[in-house]
């Protein structure tokens, strides 16, 4: 089953990295990226993405704002909080904290549903 995969993160270096490492990812039919969470919300309802891949500190709408609307556009979709921050992100369904040493590897493993 190929995944659509909507990555929304405000650093344009790492958005760039993520998109093109996701798009080689087996699997994996389309990336769509966005700056914020604003730009995310028009994007989505096209995309219907499965994967959700959202910065926790966006500018602007919060995470948790944004998977709360994610989830009545995109109802079937994974969230994935994938941030440089260790605060809990209880509206994601996974929480992946940028920077470890095993970030990038959860990131994979979640976008195409093998286990971490």
């Amino acid at each position: 089953m190929a995944r659509k995969v909507l990555v929304i993160e405000d650093n344009g270096a790492l958005r760039f990295a993520l998109q093109v490492m996701l798009e080689n990812e087996p699997g994996v039919q389309r990336v769509a990226t966005a700056p914020s969470g604003e730009a995310a919300l028009r994007l989505a309802p096209d995309l219907d993405p499965d994967l959700v891949v959202a910065d926790h500190g966006l500018p602007g709408i919060s995470g948790a704002d944004l998977a709360r609307e994610l989830r009545v556009s995109c109802p079937d979709a994974q969230i994935v909080s994938f941030s440089g921050s260790d605060t809990p992100a209880p509206w994601a369904d996974y929480r992946i904290v940028k920077g470890t040493a095993t970030a990038l590897d959860e990131l994979r493993a979640a976008v195409t549903r093998r286990p971490a």
